[in-house]
């Protein structure tokens, strides 16, 4: 059975003023392989870069037949991670990059 990553990514990057304001970049989805089986780990990228220091990332699923987005990654500071999913169906992610210190968070 195959498990098809139909992902919406939102890509987050430190573009503001300076270089450090967190600012919203809408990207292409990025998910290695783009299709699999239930036993397939990929590779889903929310990011080019580690979050920078006192920044970090919240990513969130949303599997098949749901109709809401869950906490899957909160409070990561790497680009990206490994998904292995259950059930089969199509999944789609999304991300912030949020603040430490404040909880102020992009998206």
């Amino acid at each position: 059975m195959k498990s098809g990553l139909a992902s919406r990514l939102l890509a987050l990057a430190d573009c503001g003023v300076g270089g450090t304001e967190p600012s919203k970049l809408d990207v292409r989805p990025a998910a290695s392989p783009g299709a699999g089986t239930l036993a397939t780990a990929f590779k889903v990228t929310w990011a080019a870069r580690n979050a920078t220091p006192g920044l970090v990332y919240d990513v969130r699923e949303k599997p098949p037949g749901a109709t809401s987005f869950m906490r899957w990654q909160a409070g990561v500071s790497v680009p990206s991670s490994r998904f292995t999913p259950t059930p089969p169906g199509s999944y789609a992610f999304d991300a912030r990059l949020r603040g430490t210190a404040d909880g102020v968070a992009t998206g």
